[in-house]
């Protein structure tokens, strides 16, 4: 995944592992116009890896031409190489404030046991299971702690895929 204002690197691999080319990038937003007038040269990392960075700004496509020159004034392409391309996409980093999220949950799984004891109470104080007023009871205190559940698996469920998102 690509996020705005993350850090995205460019990698170029040269095949013949050349270390003496000057290879460039220029960046597109949505196949239309340059991002910056001015091309991305990429540094020579290791056996012929050319690597430099830009910071997407906006959310949608981006197209990346790649040009390997065979001098540092930039005007002869190389024989070998010449121009590749690549596509990403870029989406909205997600931002959430995970101790306000992580309280809620907190709360919720508070008032489930609490839910809970009280049916362990009214379970064990029932002297007659056919009692209208226990039996009512009962099954309010089960309706909310169903619901109560249900919120704690939903928040568990929203905070693993924001975790896997950050870490994928």
């Amino acid at each position: 995944m690509v996020y705005t204002n993350s850090l995205y690197q460019l990698t170029l691999q040269c095949t013949q592992n050349e270390i003496n080319l000057y290879p460039r990038a220029r960046i597109f937003y949505s196949g239309s116009r340059y991002i910056d007038q001015n091309p991305k040269d990429l540094s020579h990392i290791s056996g012929g890896m050319y690597t430099g960075f830009f910071t997407p700004s906006t959310n949608g496509y981006y197209g990346i031409q790649y040009k390997v020159y065979s001098g540092s004034n930039h005007i002869v392409l190389s024989s070998d190489y010449g121009t590749s391309q690549e596509i990403i996409f870029v989406e909205s980093a997600i931002s959430v404030d995970l101790s306000t999220v992580s309280s809620q949950v907190l709360h919720l799984q508070k008032e489930s046991n609490y839910i809970s004891s009280q049916m362990t109470w009214i379970s064990s104080n029932m002297v007659d299971a056919g009692t209208l007023a226990g039996s009512s009871q009962a099954s309010h205190l089960m309706s909310e702690s169903n619901y109560i559940s249900s919120q704690v698996d939903s928040i568990s469920g929203q905070l693993t895929s924001i975790a896997y998102k950050r870490i994928y």
